[in-house]
């Protein structure tokens, strides 16, 4: 017979989860080996072989050589690279891989990944993990059925796809790291969440947004020799992964700010085809410079304004409700989490149509313990599909533009106001809306 039972999830948090014929190992194995295989052979329909953009294979290529035959401290000023060093490794790796490639036996040559599927493999991969840790986590904290579906929807979701298989970009390398590194939090493992948010965030620095909220959780949950290990784990990771890199006659502080504002600086428009606020502001896509002033105010100074005051009011509505309900801290942490994911993405300038990928994994595991975050959900992944598809088709020939005007502004618009119902679904005012 079907029960009920309460396991102690990252601290104080208790969430029922259903035990039953259901949470068998075989039943497990096999749910969890239906939802690899089902997105594998999704990636593998969407034609991995094919459709890359040429200039960023040809970057990825001259890095990887550079990385195998150079000087690392002097990779930086001979490459022009705007990449931060975490996924340098990677095409350090996939440089080792294909030289063993081009050693092969002529015999087995037509067996081996093509140049772009090669190229293609961290990220698609990044994405299989990513589908077993959300469907992982998800069954720890709801029932199997729940966590079954969150992790099948981010397994066949079309823009996730299409970003990583089809364009081939490495967005899913870093959120399958900013995931991991939440879960391990509310896992109660801060070591190796400070280890998972340094490489989520060097590869890409969106991750950073989260860091607040999970000092936040180490705070109220006042275990401050959590609070030691998750900083500690995550400076010494930074430190070892920029340190080959860094000339001999340079200081190290000022080499990592210059890293970091070359990879943020490189294309200083109010939005680079990302449907959010600033599509709004601009009235259509184009490149209008963040620099320009409103009532005295830069664009991209405004921008950070508005995602710093989404912080402290995300804030305040995880300290509300987790005075008033205590025992659901998995659920609300997610929440936040999507919001501030979101937020940077909508609120910042400089944004690619990308930066929205990394909501969508939390937002999916959210979706599993909290079935109200479904509809943001699906409607975020919809847009998400949308925003890669026609940024993809922009930038290639004959440069069609398949989406209207007004069709970019109302996806906009819903983008921006998904944040808001975010919100508004934190908002504690009673028992009955807080489940």
């Amino acid at each position: 017979m079907m029960h009920l039972a309460r396991r102690e999830l990252g601290g104080p948090t208790k969430y029922p989860v259903e035990v039953g014929p259901e949470r068998r190992p075989w039943f497990e194995v096999g749910a969890f080996a239906s939802l690899l295989v089902i997105a594998l052979g999704c990636r593998l329909l969407a034609g991995p072989r094919n459709a890359v953009m040429g200039l960023d294979l040809a970057d990825w290529q001259q890095w990887s050589r550079d990385l195998l035959t150079g000087d690392w401290r002097h990779f930086y000023a001979a490459s022009g690279s705007d990449y931060l060093p975490g996924y340098l490794y990677v095409l350090w790796a996939l440089g080792h891989v294909q030289q063993a490639f081009n050693h092969a036996p002529d015999a087995i040559q037509g067996w081996l990944p093509s140049t772009t599927v090669l190229f293609k493999l961290p990220a698609m991969i990044a994405d299989l993990v990513t589908v077993a840790v959300i469907y992982g986590a998800g069954r720890r904290w709801a029932p199997s059925s729940a966590a079954y579906l969150a992790a099948l929807s981010y397994a066949v979701n079309p823009g996730v796809i299409y970003n990583s298989t089809v364009w081939g970009q490495v967005d899913s390398v870093p959120a399958l790291f900013m995931l991991l590194a939440l879960v391990l939090l509310l896992e109660s493992r801060p070591g190796p969440s400070g280890v998972s948010l340094a490489l989520s965030a060097l590869c890409k620095p969106t991750a950073l947004v989260l860091l607040p909220l999970c000092l936040f959780i180490l705070c109220y949950r006042r275990r401050w020799r959590d609070l030691f290990f998750f900083g500690g784990t995550g400076l010494a990771t930074s430190i070892l992964v920029f340190f080959p890199f860094i000339p001999s006659d340079t200081n190290p502080l000022t080499f990592v700010h210059h890293v970091f504002t070359v990879t943020s600086g490189r294309y200083p428009f109010l939005t680079i085809n990302a449907f959010n606020l600033w599509v709004l502001v601009q009235g259509k896509l184009g490149f209008l410079s963040d620099a320009n002033l409103v009532l005295g105010v830069r664009y991209a100074a405004l921008g950070w304004a508005m995602l710093a005051t989404l912080s402290v009011v995300a804030g305040l509505l995880l300290a509300l409700r987790l005075r008033r309900f205590p025992g659901e801290e998995v659920k609300t942490v997610l929440a936040v989490g999507s919001i501030l994911m979101l937020g940077f993405f909508v609120l910042l300038t400089r944004m690619h149509e990308r930066h929205l990928l990394p909501a969508l994994p939390l937002l999916a595991l959210t979706s599993a313990v909290w079935p109200r975050y479904w509809l943001p959900y699906c409607w975020l992944s919809a847009a998400y599909f949308l925003n890669v598809w026609y940024a993809y088709y922009v930038l290639l020939p004959p440069f069609d533009h398949e989406l209207g005007s007004t069709a970019i502004l109302g996806i906009s618009l819903l983008n921006v106001a998904m944040l808001g119902l975010l919100a508004v679904f934190l908002w504690p005012a009673s028992r009955h809306l807080s489940r």
